[in-house]
């Protein structure tokens, strides 16, 4: 019992970084998280307002810094430098081919998306858009985020070098490697290590198109792989950490992940009849 308190302790005196990839689950992340931890511990960085979000971060007093209990949003990797106690990094990688055709077909429903109006007025279907060069978030987005290498680099431009500092970062300083793929096993994953409530969710921010791949030409499949090669090879990287943790559970793990899954479906089902009552 002492053991277990001097570990809750700790955990109350970290800050908890989640690194929001878009296209990959975040948006319903980050309500998770929002029931975990109090509002003024919080310090969301505004995907609107990128630079000026950062910067307010950077510069705020010691005594807010000290505050802050989780940080989350777009942001690059690397802002644990400016905070003065521990700190231990999540995020949620989807695959590559799935987050670009995604990205998409969320674009295109999207009228207030940056993209939109270059999307449109071009007329341009999805291999257009993957070739498109309009945006880094369709250039092995995964890999600049996670690198924290912040300087600008056009598209096409990533390297290895990139990638390899990714596969560090996420060996070296996360907690926990979730993957869309497996949402699920990863929440009950968060749960375990940070002692969070259970992470019932209603998924957010969802691409309303379902796409299969029997209707996307190997043509358009290539280019996304090609443009996104170092993504794919983080990806794999990522899912390998994913296996580790999972090997690391205990015997009752997946029983949890079964049941979790049960509930939440039970949530959902409660929380979209409230909606329409």
């Amino acid at each position: 019992m002492f053991m277990k308190k001097i570990e809750q302790s700790e955990k109350a005196q970290q800050v908890v970084i989640f690194i929001h990839i878009p296209k990959s689950g975040g948006v319903t992340l980050q309500r998770i998280l929002e029931k975990q931890y109090t509002s003024d511990t919080i310090f969301t960085i505004q995907s609107k307002m990128f630079h000026e979000s950062i910067e307010r971060f950077k510069y705020l007093p010691e005594s807010q810094h000290r505050a802050i209990r989780l940080l989350k949003g777009h942001m690059f990797f690397g802002l644990h430098e400016f905070l003065p106690i521990p700190c231990r990094y999540i995020t949620i990688l989807r695959n590559p081919v799935d987050r670009i055709i995604s990205h998409y077909y969320y674009v295109l429903q999207n009228p207030t998306h940056y993209l939109y109006q270059d999307v449109v007025s071009q007329k341009m279907n999805l291999g257009d858009y993957v070739c498109s060069g309009l945006s880094p978030e369709l250039d092995n987005c995964q890999t600049r985020l996670l690198s924290g290498v912040q300087e600008s680099i056009g598209v096409g431009q990533c390297s290895f070098e990139l990638l390899e500092k990714a596969k560090t970062n996420l060996k070296s300083h996360f907690a926990v490697v979730g993957l869309l793929e497996r949402f699920n096993e990863t929440m009950i994953l968060f749960k375990k290590v940070f002692g969070w409530k259970m992470p019932f969710y209603i998924q957010r921010n969802k691409t309303k198109k379902a796409f299969s791949y029997q209707n996307i030409s190997q043509k358009i499949l290539n280019s996304i792989i090609k443009t996104n090669q170092l993504d794919i090879e983080l990806y794999k990287y990522g899912e390998a950490l994913f296996e580790k943790s999972i090997l690391k559970q205990d015997k009752y793990f997946k029983a949890e992940v079964l049941a979790f899954s049960v509930l939440n479906k039970i949530y959902q089902t409660y929380r979209s009849f409230l909606c329409f009552r």
